[in-house]
């Protein structure tokens, strides 16, 4: 695994892999999450000791994690061996035209893997890929799970993962907390790390954390409700299937989508979470915390049941299947 800063999904891929009895190891700028649990780690301090340890790996295949898309040229540069490029912040989405190096990454890697089928088909096109391409999503690892409990709090929602306190951020929440709190729920901020925006959402928002990962499970695990989304339409969230998403469900958390598309989609048609969105407009200022209370109750019986169904471990067989094809 080839990455700059070790991402929760790099720890989610290798752990699933090496339940199967993978050898994987870490090549990065910064300690990958769950470190422990890679038969290797490289930490490297700039880009010549990376290209150094590239070139004396042993590894068959290099799974490399975007962004930034350079590291794919960089591991190119010294092998020809295989590179599975996983994008999962593709900034031809986010930005609205490709980034500096991502041409040459997808021009470079002999196969790719993405988080959402939508995020998938739309950066395949656009850059005219023919490689062998999966979508793999972001589940959470069997190894290490939460159990839900048995009595969240019904009037109690969270947000976890990064947080901005700049209007123009896909990651700015004011609104969609101002609606929760005129409605009578608590609001929980979990940022994924730490945030010096947080404070800026008022102490009406309860900040807790940043957490490591088990124990953040955890915590979560206690609230009614989980959000996911952005408080606009933003084309790389509106493709995207988050990793809190797959977090809130695990402990069993109803996710509430916010101008989400093919998550929405999932959720609702598994009828296990909620499309803020569709049922009262952009910032579902028209429902009250009895009505969204009501609504959630077959939601949190059927996600309790399929929790049990969607750990990683069990949809990596396809990964493994690529790269046996390379």
């Amino acid at each position: 695994m080839v990455s700059h800063r070790g991402c929760v999904r790099v720890g989610k891929e290798a752990t699933a892999l090496m339940t199967r009895g993978i050898y994987v190891s870490s090549i990065s700028f910064e300690r990958p999450k769950w470190s422990e649990r890679f038969s290797q780690v490289v930490l490297c301090r700039d880009k010549e000791q990376f290209r150094r340890s590239i070139e004396m790996s042993s590894a068959d295949i290099f799974h490399v994690h975007n962004t930034p898309d350079w590291l794919v040229k960089e591991v190119r540069e010294v092998t020809d061996r295989p590179i599975v490029y996983d994008i999962h912040d593709p900034e031809v989405m986010r930005l609205g035209h490709p980034g500096e190096d991502e041409q040459e990454a997808h021009d470079l890697s002999n196969a790719t893997i993405y988080p959402s089928d939508s995020c998938r088909i739309f950066t395949d096109n656009y850059f005219k890929k023919t490689v062998p391409s999966i979508t793999l999503f972001s589940y959470v690892n069997q190894i290490g799970k939460v159990s839900p409990m048995r009595y969240p709090s019904l009037d109690s929602v969270v947000y976890e993962g990064g947080i901005t306190h700049d209007p123009k951020s896909y990651r700015y929440y004011k609104d969609i907390f101002a609606t929760f709190l005129n409605t009578g729920f608590n609001v929980f901020l979990l940022p994924s790390g730490w945030s010096p925006d947080a404070e800026k959402y008022g102490r009406q928002v309860i900040i807790i954390g940043p957490l490591d990962y088990v124990p953040m499970l955890k915590a979560i695990r206690s609230f009614g409700f989980g959000i996911v989304g952005s408080q606009e339409y933003i084309h790389l969230m509106h493709s995207a299937m988050p990793n809190k998403l797959f977090e809130y469900i695990s402990v069993g958390v109803v996710p509430l989508m916010f101008n989400m598309g093919e998550a929405s989609e999932w959720v609702t048609s598994n009828n296990i979470g909620i499309d803020m969105t569709k049922i009262s407009g952009e910032n579902s200022s028209g429902v009250t915390k009895k009505q969204l209370i009501s609504m959630s109750r077959e939601c949190r019986e059927n996600l309790l049941k399929i929790r049990e169904n969607l750990w990683l471990e069990d949809y990596i067989q396809p990964l493994i299947e690529l790269y046996q094809s390379l």
